[in-house]
């Protein structure tokens, strides 16, 4: 009995993760389309260009693998590597969006934890923490590059 109270439990929190989740891209979509667009051009190219990665990845990996720089080569190009000036606007876009999700994210925080819902606090809790050295990483990343 306890076990399959467990499983229920973790059922509702993986459906509460899903739905915050889709929420999360669909305030990015609608305040960034550019950036989404941006976004979702790098992703099928990753995909075509690697689609074993793609297939094993989760959509919170593969938006952040999207936003960072990828090589532009295919198999038959030549060795050269790609211009700074190309890849850059699409991962400054997308480093932009992401950062706008997760200010979302923690407004969601603050919303639970003004009405005292302690699940939700801590999905988005457990969210934020795993996204923010993400995003940090990535900005990292822009700095550099």
């Amino acid at each position: 009995r306890e076990i399959s109270l467990l499983e229920h439990g973790q059922k509702k929190l993986e459906t509460t993760v899903q739905s915050e989740f889709e929420q999360w891209r669909r305030a990015v979509a609608e305040r960034y389309p550019e950036a989404v667009q941006a976004a979702q051009a790098a992703e099928s190219s990753a995909a075509a260009l690697e689609p074993a990665l793609a297939s094993g990845s989760s959509p919170i990996s593969s938006a952040a693998a999207a936003s960072e720089p990828l090589p532009a080569t295919t198999p038959d190009a030549p060795e050269e590597p790609p211009s700074d000036a190309k890849p850059t606007p699409a991962p400054n876009a997308a480093l932009v969006a992401a950062e706008a999700a997760l200010s979302a994210l923690r407004q969601r925080l603050e919303e639970a934890k003004s009405s005292g819902d302690e699940r939700r606090m801590a999905m988005l809790e457990q969210i934020l923490a795993s996204e923010e050295p993400r995003i940090a990483k990535l900005r990292a990343e822009q700095g550099l590059a």
